[in-house]
Order: C-alpha cells, then structure tokens, then sequence
C-alpha cells in the first residue's frame, strides 16, 4: 500500500482505534484505500474531499431553492416545513425563507438569486424578508 495507507493505519494505532469494535478503523481504511488509488492531485484531492465532507454529512452543494419539490410540509398547523435537501432546513413560507437548525442565530433567503451569488443573512421572519422579486 502507500504512503497514505500507512499514515492512516499508524494515526489510528496512535489513538487506539476508531472504535465500535474496530468497525470505524475498518471504514476509515476502505475509504483511504478507495481515495489512494483515484491518484488525485493537490488540487482535486481537497476539490474531492470538501465535496465529499459535505454530501457525507447530507449537507447540500448548491443553494437551496423555493422550488416546491425541495421542502415537505411537516407540521400543517404551525405551517412548517422541511428541506428534502437539508433536512436541517426548516421554512415557514414554503420555502421562500428558512432557517438552518444547524446555524441557530441565522435566518436564510435565497439572496442569490439578488444578491450576486452570495448567502445573505436577513432578519428574523416576524420581521420583513426580502424576496426575489423585492430586489
């Protein structure tokens, strides 16, 4: 193996393992071993991981939208609604506002679409936010 396999197994010899009865050392080693042998270079090998991180972790690569397919109604009576994207993503409008559970002080709208590609962090929703159509 290379010179990454070997790194990987000595850090986690180094800590004891991984955990869950060496099922965690297990996986870190299969996707070491999967990455070893793509043959990234240093540009495409942070490209890959950072991509990686993120849909591992269900999070998404794109701006979310207020496209109808992307949030689920789910609970009728306090009209809120979840991401299918982000499922960290909670809206009250369908969508068109929403908060990110994971990032508590931080209300989102889709500004990019206003805002030159940039996430814009807007007010609380008791209060105005701005749409799409508003800028």
């Amino acid at each position: 193996m290379g010179n990454l396999h070997e790194h990987a197994e000595r850090e986690l010899r180094r800590i004891g393992g991984g955990g869950y009865d060496g099922m965690i050392d297990k996986a870190v080693m299969e996707l070491v071993d999967t990455f070893s042998v793509q043959g990234h270079s240093g540009g495409s090998a942070m490209q890959t991981l950072a991509i990686f991180d993120r849909v591992a972790q269900f999070k998404v690569l794109s701006p979310l939208t207020d496209d109808p397919d992307e949030w689920m109604l789910v609970a009728e009576p306090a009209n809120t609604w979840q991401s299918r994207r982000q499922s960290s993503c909670f809206s009250r409008d369908g969508g068109k506002s929403w908060y990110d559970i994971d990032e508590p002080d931080r209300w989102w709208v889709p500004a990019w679409r206003f805002l030159g590609g940039r996430w814009h962090p807007k007010m609380h929703p008791a209060e105005k936010v701005a749409t799409a159509s508003e800028g």
